[in-house]
């Protein structure tokens, strides 16, 4: 299973960095991106998170403040240019401590210790509050998502599909469309299971609300959608 990562740092350029050798190993999953440790802290307690990736220096709120404030079992990987705060980070039993300037083979030893970590702890209250979620989320039909400012309301039946737009998703609705800061994945697992179908690398749809399917295509409310090749067989199962 690949690892849900949430980066954060105050410096786009290492945002970037990372961001690269995220997308060069086949079990990382960048799930939000974040210059702002409150906003990274609001998503990571209210997203399936596995690991935060944090700088430790930074205006409002540190990163050693912030991993004090998660809620949820997150693992933690510190990386900064401050070599002084390495006993209160290990204080707080995070997986590695990397100096600045981070490099690959540095950085890929981090993410093995992660992967090592998360796969040798036992089922988490993390794992028990994803499912609760799920369940709530089916019962109540809807989730708030943030449009912006404002926390919009999404009905799950109103959904026609979703398509990755980069560090976006477009959510397109019966009767307008959004576009949402975070990717595909993070919003499927927020989906009711059972319901969505991944048929692309950058789709998801909503199975209720498929008008036709043939050998390559799907189609929704007269929109055309390509079926990717390695989720063929999904849907031949499906329709």
């Amino acid at each position: 299973m690949p690892l849900n990562i949430v980066l954060l740092d105050d410096e786009q350029h290492v945002i970037d960095l990372l961001s690269a050798y995220c997308e060069s190993i086949d079990a990382a999953d960048i799930v939000g991106r974040f210059s702002n440790p409150i906003q990274a802290l609001n998503f990571i307690n209210n997203h399936p998170v596995d690991l935060l990736i944090s700088d430790i220096n930074m205006p409002q709120v540190s990163g050693i403040e912030l991993a004090q404030s998660l809620t949820r079992d997150v693992k933690v990987i510190f990386i900064t240019a401050h070599s002084d705060y390495a006993v209160a980070a290990f204080e707080l039993d995070v997986i590695d401590y990397i100096v600045k300037p981070v490099l690959l083979p540095r950085f890929l030893k981090a993410i093995s210790k992660a992967q090592n970590a998360i796969s040798a702890s036992e089922p988490s209250t993390k794992e028990l509050g994803n499912r609760e979620l799920s369940n709530r989320e089916q019962s109540a039909r809807y989730i708030f998502v943030k449009d912006g400012g404002v926390k919009k309301r999404l009905v799950f039946d109103e959904i026609l599909f979703l398509h990755a737009q980069g560090d976006y998703t477009e959510i397109r609705l019966k009767d307008k469309k959004l576009l949402l800061l975070g990717t595909l994945s993070s919003f499927q697992q927020l989906l009711p299971e059972g319901e969505f179908v991944r048929i692309h690398r950058s789709y998801i749809v909503n199975k209720s609300n498929v008008d036709s399917v043939d050998k390559d295509h799907l189609n929704i409310d007269g929109q055309d959608i390509t079926i990717g090749k390695t989720y063929r067989q999904n849907i031949d199962e499906i329709f």
